[in-house]
C-alpha cells in the first residue's frame, strides 16, 4: 500500500473510530497504531481536546492543522494530535466523509515530503507499533 492510501485509510479509520465505534474495524496495522495512540493521548489531555473543540466547526479544519503545524515543526506526536483532533470533530459533527478527505488531503500536502524523509508510516509503526 503507498503512503497515500495509507494516510486515507488511516484518516477513514480514526474518523470511524469515533463517529461510529460500533462500526469501526482496522483496516490496516497503521490504523490500529493510531487508535491506540490517539485514545492514549485523549485520555492524558482530554481538556485540551475539549478546548480545542470549543467553538470549532468542521469548516475549520484546515485552518486548526495549519495551526498545529505553523511553526513548522513536524513530528509524529503532532501527527496523532491532529488525527485525534479530526476524530474528535466527527464525533461531535458528523461530516465523516468531508473530514476524511480533508484530513488525508492536509497531510499528503503539507506533511507529504517530511513523511518522505522520515520513511513514512514504515517509520510511525518502528516508532509507536
Amino acid at each position: 500500500m503507498n503512503s497515500n492510501a495509507i494516510t486515507w485509510s488511516t484518516a477513514r479509520d480514526i474518523v470511524t473510530y469515533y463517529a461510529k465505534p460500533l462500526s469501526y474495524a482496522p483496516t490496516t496495522e497503521h490504523s490500529r497504531a493510531m487508535v491506540r495512540l490517539s485514545s492514549q493521548l485523549l485520555e492524558k489531555h482530554r481538556d485540551l481536546f475539549d478546548g480545542m473543540l470549543s467553538g470549532c466547526k468542521p469548516d475549520q479544519l484546515e485552518y486548526i492543522a495549519q495551526q498545529i503545524f505553523q511553526d513548522d515543526v513536524v513530528n509524529f506526536g503532532r501527527l496523532v494530535t491532529l488525527y485525534t483532533f479530526v476524530g474528535l470533530l466527527a464525533k461531535h459533527y458528523g461530516q465523516e466523509e468531508r473530514l476524511t478527505y480533508v484530513l488525508s488531503s492536509f497531510v499528503e500536502r503539507r506533511l507529504g515530503a517530511w513523511m518522505s524523509e522520515v520513511s513514512g508510516w514504515s517509520a510511525f509503526l518502528q516508532f509507536f507499533g
